[in-house]
């Protein structure tokens, strides 16, 4: 059995993030405090904060008559140009550009909907991240599209490190239904009972190592994505640290409001 370390992280997963790439810029120490805060936070207690269950289910529903096949089937489209259509048939325009970042905390996108500024809205995405990551991010931003009525705000949201940025998430409504079509894209209701289903129950705790392993599988096995010793330890660190925030907000939304 891997040995653990604090906050019941599983040191075998650590030592291989710390070590995925040649660039050994980060300790297991800051690696487990990054990892710690996301998986240590009670999602369905955040949750339960900003939502009832007949409001975070109607916002469901009606996210899914805009994008039919939510929470269905995996949104897994990654090619720009497919991306850019789609956002296109919403009325809004999507544009790229390469950002790039040392450390892994790349800014990843942002929506702008102010027609102070811009006739049209707008999604800016950072095609510096990893495919998977900037689609992801599509749908996060077209989250905030589909839901700025709903909530009446005009923003740009941009995106801070994974684990500072979704934290912050859990605080703010508005973020978190953006987060919804990512989750809900990710994680059709299907596969998140099948990835899920030790942790259905709600007294059930989340176990990092069993559910960081069972979701590093799953993600790979519908959009091929795994940590690259290309890119920077901290990168990957980060990266995972986002797939434990999706993972998380799935299952709160599967346990504790049945979608």
């Amino acid at each position: 059995m891997a040995r653990r370390i604090e906050s019941g992280l599983s040191k075998s997963l650590v030592d291989e993030l710390v070590n995925s790439s040649n660039s050994q810029n980060v300790s297991i120490r800051e690696a487990t405090t990054i990892l710690s805060s996301v998986s240590n936070r009670d999602y369905a207690a955040s949750l339960r904060k900003l939502f009832d269950i007949s409001h975070l289910r109607s916002l469901a529903s009606q996210l899914a008559r805009f994008l039919p096949g939510l929470n269905e089937q995996v949104f897994g489209v990654t090619d720009l140009g497919c991306l850019e259509r789609m956002a296109r048939n919403f009325g809004v325009m999507l544009r790229t550009n390469y950002v790039a970042s040392s450390d892994g905390r790349r800014l990843r996108g942002y929506y702008l909907n102010d027609r102070t500024v811009l006739k049209t809205p707008l999604i800016w995405l950072n095609s510096a991240n990893h495919p998977v990551g900037v689609a992801a991010t599509f749908w996060h931003e077209m989250g905030h599209h589909l839901t700025h009525e709903i909530f009446g705000s005009r923003h740009s949201a941009a995106a801070l490190p994974f684990a500072t940025d979704y934290l912050e998430h859990l605080e703010r409504p508005e973020e978190i239904a953006a987060d919804l079509v990512m989750a809900l894209g990710c994680y059709p209701r299907e596969a998140a009972e099948a990835v899920f289903r030790q942790s259905t129950q709600r007294r059930a705790q989340w176990n990092f190592e069993t559910s960081a392993t069972r979701v590093r599988s799953y993600v790979k096995s519908v959009t091929g994505f795994d940590f690259s010793a290309d890119d920077s330890a901290r990168t990957n660190l980060y990266r995972l640290a986002g797939m434990i925030h999706v993972a998380k907000l799935r299952l709160a939304l599967l346990r504790e409001y049945s979608i």
